[in-house]
């Protein structure tokens, strides 16, 4: 692509494997450039730590739009405000910018004690999902699943914006 086209930069879901955005990419890719920024499946990190992680991997050399998807609308909503020097757009998707379900977090120790992989993919489809569920959806959704280890879903349901 033109370097005067912005890179589509996609942050992930709580997955943090960038996975989803496959089929998303796949489509894009005709117009812009995409960059998947994937979370370490295996380490434990804050919102502080996956900021910096983020930032390290922005394009230097051209224009970029950032896209926080879920989980990750906090952290593109923090890098925004910073105004990074090529940084020329801001979206985001299915997202927050403070815990949507304060009330829920004490149970976030269920996600180490039970991994998302044991559940039913049926049940989990429908609560990620819901409607937009297809057979592929589904598919990709359990492959991002089974890469994160448990510690880390915790870590993340148990994290601050």
């Amino acid at each position: 692509m033109n370097r005067s086209t912005p890179t589509l930069v996609l942050l992930p879901g709580m997955d943090g494997t960038g996975e989803l955005f496959a089929a998303f990419a796949s489509i894009m890719k005709r117009e812009f450039d995409t960059l998947i920024i994937s979370y370490p499946p295996n380490i434990p990190l804050s919102y502080t730590a996956l900021e910096s992680l983020v930032r390290e991997s922005l394009p230097t050399d051209r224009p970029f739009v950032l896209l926080g998807e879920s989980f990750s609308g906090p952290i593109a909503i923090s890098l925004s405000a910073r105004q990074l020097p090529r940084q020329v757009g801001l979206v985001l998707c299915s997202t927050f910018a403070r815990n949507p379900r304060p009330i829920f977090s004490h149970l976030s120790f269920l996600l180490g004690a039970l991994p998302l992989s044991l559940a039913p993919v049926g049940w989990i489809s429908k609560v990620l999902l819901g409607r937009f569920s297809t057979s592929a959806l589904r598919a990709a959704l359990h492959q991002a699943i089974t890469q994160v280890s448990p510690s880390v879903m915790r870590s993340l349901s148990e994290s601050k914006p």
